[in-house]
C-alpha cells in the first residue's frame, strides 16, 4: 500500500484505504514513540554510569520532529474520514 503525500489525494482514496492507512500510521507513531523514550532512557542510563556523552541526548529530542509529521498526517486522515461519515 502506498501512504499518500499530499493533502489533496486523500479525497481519491477510498474510505477503506483510509482507514488502514490511519491503523498504519498510529501503529509508526507508537513504536516511533516507543523507541524515543527508550532511546532517551539508554542515553541517560550511559551518561550516568558511564562516561557522559551528550550528543547521545540530543538524538531523541533531533527525531522527535518526525512524530509531530507523523501525528499530523494521522490527524488529516482522521479528519477525511470523518468528513465522509456525514
Amino acid at each position: 500500500m502506498k501512504l499518500s503525500t499530499e493533502e489533496t489525494e486523500l479525497k481519491l482514496i477510498s474510505t477503506e484505504q483510509l482507514h488502514q492507512e490511519a491503523q498504519i500510521i498510529n501503529q509508526a507513531a507508537i513504536a516511533l514513540g516507543l523507541l524515543l523514550i527508550v532511546l532517551l532512557g539508554i542515553a541517560i542510563f550511559i551518561n550516568l554510569n558511564y562516561t557522559p556523552i551528550i550528543s547521545l541526548l540530543v538524538v531523541p529530542f533531533a527525531l522527535l520532529p518526525i512524530l509531530f509529521v507523523v501525528s499530523k498526517r494521522k490527524l488529516l486522515v482522521t479528519e477525511e474520514i470523518k468528513g465522509r461519515k456525514k
